[in-house]
């Protein structure tokens, strides 16, 4: 006997289950590290396929494509100018996701005919429009209208 209730048998039985314990929760880890440093470079991989493919796509080259999608990150929109031009007493700002705002803007067509988004030079509209075509075509709703500049890029 190796302890007060266990016999050698049942011991090397315990200790064998604990080694498949910690082998199965190593095992566990490992696919949890490789789908958490995967899924994302997947889907950099899948957007830039969907972005070749569809409409539009002949205005950017495979190279604007690639470093549009890489490592981008969503960004937040607000109906006031950040320049502070106008009287912050007087004016409200909502912040919010752009992809949640265009969502809301494309689902309700009737009641705005044209979105307008406007930033500086080098702030990424144009990265914005190709995540925002692949996000759109990701979420399943797969319409024509929008996520493309109709005369090409600037």
């Amino acid at each position: 006997m190796l302890g007060p209730h266990l016999t050698e048998d049942q011991w090397s039985l315990l200790k064998n289950l604990a080694a498949i314990a910690g082998a199965l929760l190593a095992l566990g880890t490992a696919v949890v590290k490789i789908v958490g440093w995967g899924r994302p470079r997947w889907r950099e991989w899948r957007d830039r396929v969907t972005l070749r493919q569809r409409v539009g796509a002949e205005l950017y080259d495979v190279e604007q494509i690639r470093r549009s999608t890489s490592f981008y990150i969503s960004p937040d929109c607000q109906s006031v100018d950040p320049g502070g031009g106008e009287d912050f007493r007087l004016v409200v700002s909502a912040r919010e996701p752009l992809f949640d705002t265009m969502d809301r803007l494309i689902d309700s067509p009737g009641q705005y005919k044209f979105v307008i988004v406007l930033a500086d030079s080098g702030m990424g509209k144009t990265s914005f429009f190709l995540n925002y075509y692949a996000h759109y075509w990701r979420s399943g709703k797969r319409r024509t209208q929008g996520g493309y500049p109709r005369s090409g890029p600037a």
